[in-house]
């Protein structure tokens, strides 16, 4: 509690006039410092957000493999970065790719209880869509089939994953993924929606490039976030999200849902796709054209022993096992797939959840596992 100022910060850091923007001690600049060129957002400076209250936003593990949250800088100065700019740094995260914040480890802020948002206005009940779901209208099939083909990724193919979604806050930046599973809902994380009103969010379906006019996206509102009644912000169990759309959408060849999974295959070794607009390489500037790579989906004993913690059942990994291939800061809530069946259809079988870092050899990322809350999203349609 308490008001927090740039002083503060400046008697608390001893690097922190270094890299103060000079006419607005609101912002704080990560490029053009000799010490810091791996870090070359299209805005050089970001902001402190001095004055907002302290939230846990995204996961995050630090250098240490502790398990955190990304919050405000000024909610989370620890004494091995107060001293030290190129410590620091290792600590970074960017908030809704906006402010500036450090990946803070739970244990800091175990004596913290965030109190959530007042929930908003119960919206009046609207009929139930009339479109069959997914499963009829001949879901995960693409005009083009994809090569057999982020970080360490390519830029995908137009029309190529036309349920990909991006999801939005005020000012149409784009912060976290997901998937379209029916003509009115967007699968996603938990982590990416928690505590947000649907009236701050939007979602486009179709997108492609963002830095060009897609003829074929749309821009929907949100009705209603159902996040998992389950969700574990500690351990990240049960990181998943079911968007409500304001209006169903027409499918296009630019919007068309994806399966969900069939069975209970656990899928090791098989190669699976995760695409997303996150940013190229930890730390570094989102991309502005959707971007795939190709990784393998681990065993779980295998991932627990590269976290060293237990890696649930109702959670996958999937990872380049030399590192350089993997989903980034960005990409939370976005798809991970496989194509399944006779007829080849795509599948989503994970959520983007949480990884150390980026493309990390050994690190894999954590999902979601989809298959183990296929009645949960139905019941929640």
């Amino acid at each position: 509690g308490g008001s927090f100022s740039e002083h503060n910060l400046g008697s608390q850091l001893a690097w922190f006039d270094q890299v103060v923007h000079s006419s607005n001690n609101n912002q704080i600049s990560l490029a053009g410092l000799p010490e810091t060129p791996h870090i070359l957002a299209r805005n050089s400076y970001f902001q402190l957000g001095i004055g907002l209250p302290d939230l846990p936003y995204q996961q995050c593990l630090t250098p240490r493999r502790e398990r955190g949250h990304c919050r405000l800088l000024q909610h989370c100065i620890l004494p091995e970065f107060s001293q030290n700019f190129q410590v620091f740094l290792q600590y970074v995260c960017f908030i809704e790719g906006t402010y500036v914040g450090a990946c803070c480890p739970v244990k800091v802020n175990s004596n913290l209880v965030t109190q959530p948002p007042p929930p908003p206005p119960t919206p009046k009940p609207t009929p139930r869509p009339t479109t069959p779901p997914s499963e009829s209208r001949g879901c995960g099939l693409v005009y083009k089939p994809p090569p057999t083909r982020i970080v360490g990724g390519k830029p995908a193919d137009p029309r190529e994953w036309p349920w990909v979604a991006a999801l939005l806050r005020q000012g149409n930046s784009q912060y976290c993924g997901g998937v379209l599973v029916t003509n009115q809902h967007v699968l996603t994380a938990a982590h990416c929606v928690r505590g947000f009103d649907p009236t701050t969010i939007n979602v486009r379906l179709g997108e492609y490039n963002f830095s060009q006019p897609s003829p074929g996206a749309k821009t929907f509102g949100v009705l209603k976030i159902k996040e998992h009644e389950n969700y574990d912000t500690t351990t990240y169990v049960n990181d998943i999200a079911l968007i409500t759309l304001d209006k169903s959408t027409e499918f296009t060849p630019d919007i068309w849902p994806i399966c969900l999974p069939d069975g209970d295959e656990v899928y090791v070794d098989r190669q699976a796709t995760v695409v997303g607009w996150g940013t190229i390489y930890y730390g570094g500037p989102v991309s502005q054209t959707l971007m795939e790579v190709s990784i393998p989906i681990w065993t779980n004993t295998d991932c627990d022993n590269a976290y060293e913690q237990d890696i649930t059942e109702k959670q996958l990994c999937a990872g380049d096992r030399a590192g350089g291939k993997d989903s980034c800061q960005g990409d939370s809530g976005g798809p991970l797939m496989l194509q399944q069946g006779g007829a080849n259809r795509w599948a989503v079988v994970g959520v983007v959840s949480f990884g150390v870092r980026c493309a990390e050899a050994n690190s894999p990322g954590v999902y979601t596992r989809v298959s183990k809350y296929t009645d949960w999203i139905r019941k929640n349609e």
